[in-house]
């Protein structure tokens, strides 16, 4: 993610042009990033004390 902050800064404090192959590039990056710590979460086996607390409600 680093190279993307320095995008940004650059981009907004240096005021320097992005590339419509540059916002690509950033859009990529951030659906990647999303899309895996979707999937990481979906994979993460259930907490027994949420269903401990599920079932006592």
């Amino acid at each position: 993610m680093s190279p993307l902050v320095a995008t940004f800064i650059g981009f907004f404090f240096l005021h320097q042009t992005l590339t419509p192959l540059q916002i690509l590039g950033i859009a990529i990056v951030l659906i990647s990033v999303a899309l895996g710590q979707q999937s990481q979460q979906l994979r993460q086996p259930p907490n027994p004390l949420t269903a401990l607390f599920k079932s006592n409600l």
